[in-house]
């Protein structure tokens, strides 16, 4: 993060308001909802059993 602030002109690298930016942007945070899913379909077997559901189970949301 340091060596991305200092690319972009600023000497100080401590601060978050480069961060809270991204989280307000909106094609950062739908690339970051995109790769959520995407995470999530390819390991649904896996968190069905963390959560001790059964795999009959529909999730709608995905």
């Amino acid at each position: 993060m340091k060596l991305l602030t200092r690319a972009l002109g600023s000497r100080e690298t401590e601060s978050n308001d480069f961060i809270s930016m991204l989280m307000f942007e909106p094609h950062y945070v739908s690339t970051l909802i995109e790769i959520g899913e995407s995470d999530v379909a390819s390991r649904l077997d896996e968190l069905r059993a963390f959560l001790r559901e059964p795999a009959s189970a529909a999730i709608s949301a995905v």
